[in-house]
């Protein structure tokens, strides 16, 4: 009878371990769906639309003014609830004599309604604010936007490019062949590193060299920096010089450590 009670408590111990084990995969798993995909664009309707926003719990996405490059007065905001919404319409108002805004993500205390400065603070991912600059009705917003395959990394436009280099941007270069295995090797790291930088004053972009998505643009870029071989890495510093050229393959580590060198 002894031997038949401590089979079914251990049965149920075991049950209960598995369960609690799931559950914190799946809450190790949300706290890293956090993100803002939002693109330059003209506003109409006083409204402002963002292509993605992915928050771990309840919240809000806010639209705030650029004072010196940072946070201003807000303009709008909607309610976030967990998951990812896709194609999200903002009311703003008060926004007409700006060319950019803010876009910023907080939690919300429970009570259901936005208060800051107050109970609902910003989103931090690794002790860094979640937030996304975009223009608005400006030459800028009104160019076609590129394909974002990371935070602030894109499937490479000259115009976008130009602008970044216009605006000093540090620039991360990467010249991919979609049958290259160290490209697709790299591809997933790349993009984690950009995902983790989430910088504003940081732009990457995807260059495709010698594929069948190569571009008359990409041909013209891999000139310009004497490319010869796939899988080339070129960074470009915030006064437009060539601070890296490398056929190495980088890992995450790898693209975040260069990056910083140009800064």
């Amino acid at each position: 009878m002894k031997k038949k009670y401590f089979l079914i408590i251990g049965i149920v111990s075991l049950f209960l371990i598995a369960a609690c084990s799931q559950e914190q995969v799946v809450v190790k798993e949300e706290s890293k769906a956090i993100s803002i995909g939002v693109s330059d664009q003209k506003v109409l309707g006083s409204k402002v639309t963002l292509e993605s926003v992915q928050i771990d719990k309840a919240g809000y996405v806010v639209m705030h003014k650029v004072v010196d490059g940072k946070p201003g007065s807000v303009v709008g905001n909607s309610a976030l609830f967990l998951g990812k919404v896709q194609n999200l319409e903002v009311e703003v108002a008060g926004y007409e004599d700006e060319k950019e805004l803010i876009a910023m993500l907080h939690y919300d205390n429970g009570d259901g309604v936005y208060e800051f400065p107050g109970a609902d603070g910003p989103v931090k991912v690794n002790d860094v604010v979640v937030v996304k600059k975009f223009s608005i009705n400006s030459e800028g917003a009104m160019m076609e936007s590129p394909k974002e395959l990371a935070s602030n990394y894109y499937r490479f436009s000259k115009v976008h490019y130009d602008q970044s280099l216009k605006e000093g941007k540090i620039i991360f270069l990467d010249f991919y062949a979609n049958w290259c295995p160290n490209c697709k090797k790299e591809k997933p790291e790349i993009l984690a590193a950009f995902n983790e930088l989430n910088n504003e004053n940081v732009v990457g972009y995807e260059v495709h060299y010698n594929d069948n998505e190569e571009t008359k643009d990409d041909k013209e870029m891999a000139k310009k920096y004497g490319i010869t071989y796939q899988h080339t890495k070129v960074l470009i510093g915030s006064s437009g010089e060539v601070m890296l050229k490398s056929l190495e393959v980088f890992d995450k580590t790898r693209v975040l450590e260069e990056i910083k060198k140009g800064e």
